[in-house]
């Protein structure tokens, strides 16, 4: 059903051999017909009655899903639609909590047309149930084939007027998601709530994956001095470079950033001071301070910019909030 507010129906225009005569409103299924006073403006043009509805405010909308016709020359029916109240003036559930997130969960899983969503970030979502939440609620990825991943996103868990609340803002996370179709699983203690399918995609607009435009306190976006869109990266994984301290040799300008899949590091650096060239310098690979592997650039000269591609993935997947630093080492 369309939906629309307690103040007014959607707009409409409809064509007639005759005058308007009234508008009617029935309940949907009770066959109960009763006139409702809609401000209707009729134009003649050659013949015909053009009678249109602008939105103007209308008296008399209570929540509910109804029928509506328009008595003018003809009878004209409308798609049933749903009055729903949109104010926020309490903390009470609305079937509007509903409408005005796109991921909804139900108690069962559905078959339905899936959602399309971006591969770095879920839908935000809110859902509410009269179910008392046990607590420790678990979230689970499920995709189409049937692998489940837990996740570790942040959901708010509210209680509020007797309602349990579960609440995501949407932020993104790292690794991002193949293409493919999943539902999202919330197990809290007895009771099991299965999102709608949704599809991920990648590239789904020109502001890279991983990025998101940068905003003031007024939510504005914010542009540099040529009028770009500046961007930040929400992965929140850091990388750094980095010497022993113990070296000769001088760690020149650099820059690092993780593959869109996680499994690799493209990275640039030069060097200066070196002892003896070409030299090999040792590499001390960290993930949050902890040695996943040694290893060590080869053929290294003074001055010179190296760019490369460094695989990660033989030894660790990074989540958000990790750092990744490369420790140079002494030369050989």
């Amino acid at each position: 059903m369309f939906i629309t507010d307690i103040y007014s129906l959607l707009p409409f225009q409809i064509i007639s051999e005759g005058g308007y005569i009234r508008s009617e409103i029935s309940v949907y299924g009770s066959g109960v017909w009763a006139e409702i006073t809609v401000p209707i403006t009729t134009v003649i043009s050659e013949g015909f009655y053009i009678h249109s509805y602008d939105g103007t405010a209308i008296a008399g909308l209570i929540c509910g899903a109804y029928e509506f016709r328009v008595i003018a020359g003809e009878i004209w029916w409308f798609e049933p639609f749903t009055v729903e109240d949109f104010d926020f003036t309490e903390n009470a559930y609305k079937v509007r909590d509903l409408v005005m997130t796109p991921l909804k969960f139900l108690e069962q899983q559905i078959e339905t047309l899936p959602l399309i969503a971006p591969c770095d970030s879920f839908l935000p979502f809110m859902y509410t149930t009269e179910n008392p939440s046990g607590g420790s609620p678990i979230y689970t990825l499920v995709a189409a084939d049937g692998t489940e991943t837990a996740l570790t996103i942040t959901v708010d868990v509210l209680t509020i007027d007797g309602r349990t609340y579960y609440i995501h803002d949407g932020a993104c996370f790292y690794p991002f998601l193949t293409c493919g179709e999943y539902y999202i699983r919330i197990n809290d203690g007895a009771y099991v709530y299965y999102s709608v399918p949704f599809s991920a995609s990648c590239s789904m607009n020109d502001i890279p994956d991983g990025y998101r435009a940068m905003r003031d306190f007024n939510g504005c976006v914010m542009r540099d001095e040529d009028g770009d869109i500046i961007y930040e990266s929400c992965m929140d994984i850091e990388i750094i470079f980095e010497t022993d301290g113990l070296v000769s040799y001088i760690l020149g300008d650099w820059s690092a950033s993780i593959s869109t899949d996680g499994t690799e590091v493209n990275y640039s650096f030069t060097i200066t001071g070196l002892s003896s060239v070409p030299a090999n310098i040792s590499i001390d690979l960290l993930l949050n301070g902890v040695s996943e592997n040694n290893d060590s650039f080869t053929n290294i000269y003074n001055g010179v910019q190296y760019t490369g591609v460094y695989d990660i993935a033989p030894y660790f997947t990074p989540s958000v909030g990790d750092i990744i630093t490369f420790t140079l080492g002494g030369e050989s």
